[in-house]
């Protein structure tokens, strides 16, 4: 009180504290822990399976030349060394076809297509791409590397829809990183 008079906490000095007690109940991560996973990749640990769904032109970003809504490289899928891997790839209805494969990184870019890292890890019409449809393909990420998620058709992944495929014989369960530009 000051003088006598009772003084009462100004709002703000309460929203504060609620505040922080609430950051101090909630859980402090730690370093080397997996984050959540999208809600498009599913994880079988068991069986050593990992399902991706995959879109193409998701939202806007990069003009709409994206898979799940990255480009340029910004998003990363690692996938542990000889797990399966079985891709829902869709191409919803727009302006533009796309198609997607687990391609080689090679420099300089290809203008179309790709060369493929994994024996049937690409989707139909590679070139030509696909329009308000889907297709699946599955494959065994049966050797390490770095490779690209791939827009085959002509002159996409100069557009920058392209991102990482990551297979690793360090990683123990499929994960997603993402890189902000």
């Amino acid at each position: 009180s000051v003088e006598g008079i009772p003084v009462m906490p100004h709002r703000a000095g309460i929203a504060r504290a609620a505040l922080l007690t609430l950051l101090l109940l909630l859980p402090v991560p730690h370093p080397g822990r997996a984050a959540p996973l999208p809600d498009w990749m599913q994880v079988d640990a068991e069986a050593r399976l990992v399902r991706l769904h995959v879109i193409a032109a998701m939202d806007g970003t990069n003009g709409t030349f994206n898979f799940n809504g990255h480009a340029n490289g910004t998003l990363t899928i690692t996938v542990p060394l000889g797990w399966r891997v079985e891709v829902k790839f869709t191409s919803p209805g727009g302006h533009y076809p796309h198609s997607l494969a687990i391609a080689e990184i090679e420099n300089p870019m290809p203008p179309e297509g790709g060369k493929l890292a994994f024996p049937r890890a690409y989707t139909r019409d590679l070139v030509k791409g696909i329009l308000d449809d889907t297709d699946d393909f599955r494959f065994v990420a049966n050797r390490e590397g770095k490779f690209w998620l791939f827009c085959g058709v002509t002159g996409h992944g100069y557009s920058g829809m392209w991102d990482y495929f990551v297979v690793s014989k360090e990683a123990t369960a499929p994960s997603v990183t993402v890189t902000p530009r």
